[in-house]
Parts: C-alpha cells; sequence; structure tokens
C-alpha cells in the first residue's frame, strides 16, 4: 500500500468514526450530564463534557428513525460518579422497548475553583493573596474542594501546600485561638481566690477547648481552659 493510499485509508477511518459517534443523539448526552449532577448537585453550575469512547453501535441501529429515544435504564444505580463509565441504555419508541445496550462514556468535569497561588507551610494563616481561581478537572475531587477564595482565608493550613495545589477541604482547618508554643497567662482560680502568672501553651486550640499549658517558671504540665486568645484558665483542687 502507498504512502497515498495509507493517507486516504486513515482519513476514511477517522471520518466513519466521526460519523459513528455522531449517531448518539445529543439529547441523551445531556441527559448524561443531568445523571451526573443529579449524583453529585455541586456540580450544577460546572462545565460537563461527556464524550463517547465505545457503545456507538448501539444507537447506529436505530439512526434512521428519529421517533426512537435513548434513556438510561431505570433499574440502574450507581454511587459514585467517576470519568470513566460504562452505563446502560435502553432504546424507547414512545412506551415500547426496543432493545437495551451499554455505552461507555467519559465525564470531565471542569470547574473555577481555588487554587494555591504560592507554597502555603503548614500551620500558616492563609491570605486572600495566597489564593486564585483556576479552571480545573474536578471529577476525581466531587464536594472536597472550595469555589470561593474567602471560604478559605484567615483558615490555617493543615498541612503544606504546594503552588498550583487546589485546595481540599482536609488540607484548612479554623484558626486557632490560641497556638502551640505561644506565651499566655494562666489564671489559676481556687476557693475564689485568684492567682495570675505568665506560661506557654503546649497545644493549639479555641476558646472553650482544654490545653496544656506550663508556668514560665515551672516544667510541671497542667490543663486549663482557653478562655481568649491569651488567657487560659485553671481550675485548682
Amino acid at each position: 500500500m502507498s504512502w497515498t493510499q495509507k493517507i486516504l485509508a486513515a482519513a476514511l477511518l477517522c471520518f466513519f468514526i466521526s460519523l459513528s459517534s455522531a449517531q448518539v443523539p445529543g439529547k441523551f448526552l445531556d441527559g448524561v450530564k443531568d445523571y451526573a449532577v443529579k449524583h453529585n448537585p455541586d456540580w450544577a453550575a460546572a462545565e460537563i463534557i461527556v464524550t463517547v469512547k465505545g457503545g456507538q453501535s448501539f444507537f447506529n441501529k436505530y439512526a434512521d428513525d428519529p421517533k426512537v429515544k435513548f434513556k438510561i435504564a431505570e433499574n440502574f444505580t450507581l454511587t459514585k460518579i467517576t470519568p470513566n463509565l460504562v452505563l446502560p441504555v435502553v432504546a424507547l419508541k414512545g412506551d415500547e422497548e426496543l432493545g437495551r445496550g451499554y455505552v461507555s462514556l467519559k465525564i470531565e468535569v471542569q470547574e473555577d475553583v481555588v487554587v494555591a497561588k504560592e507554597k502555603i507551610l503548614k500551620g500558616q494563616t492563609i491570605s486572600d493573596e495566597q489564593l486564585k481561581l483556576e479552571n480545573k478537572e474536578v471529577a476525581l475531587y466531587p464536594n472536597k474542594y472550595f469555589l470561593k477564595t474567602d471560604k478559605v482565608k484567615d483558615k490555617a493550613a493543615a498541612a503544606l501546600i504546594p503552588a498550583g495545589t487546589i485546595i481540599l477541604e482536609w488540607m484548612v482547618k479554623e484558626k486557632p485561638d490560641v497556638a502551640r508554643g505561644q506565651t499566655v497567662r494562666i489564671l489559676a482560680r481556687a476557693e475564689g481566690v485568684e492567682v495570675w502568672s505568665s506560661g506557654v501553651a503546649l497545644a493549639e486550640g479555641r476558646v472553650g477547648d482544654s490545653i496544656k499549658v506550663k508556668r514560665s517558671d515551672s516544667r510541671n504540665k497542667i490543663e486549663g481552659k482557653i478562655l481568649s486568645n491569651e488567657i487560659v484558665e485553671v481550675q485548682l483542687p
């Protein structure tokens, strides 16, 4: 076979593949998108791209009859939408079921999500300047990412976040009112007597949490309750 014949054969193959793909009705693909959103409501505003990878021959059997409609089988249940799916399809003409088949699909979900503009260190308070919105493929991260920077700023990084990373829920936490190693004022109370001293927090926490602290002049660890971002109350026996 000459190079000219090979090129012609390749062109014809591409033509027939495109023709075959075109037989998949747009309404069915729209139905797949709706199906994906039903399982992941957070994708409602996302751009969902459905590409048929296999199973076009099932649609081709009914291509000459415009009255034939297709839908995902009603008795099919799916616990999770993944980028690559095989779905059962039913061909219907009115109320009459004409046949069943399977279609292999690739589902891409593009959405503007919060991304780290620069490296963010563990424990660092995240500022708005360190964040940006970027269009990303998020099919593998349902309900785990953020769509607005104000949902992330002023939180603390729970782990090192490299630049360009999609920020997920587990990567951030509420900023503690008291940080580990922070100098605090210890209010010791016992039978109506109050004694103030300087100390160090041995753990982080928020107002209302109990943490270990120690006085600056002692190695003994005592447990206290955080009253504010600088006061820890200790109840003495």
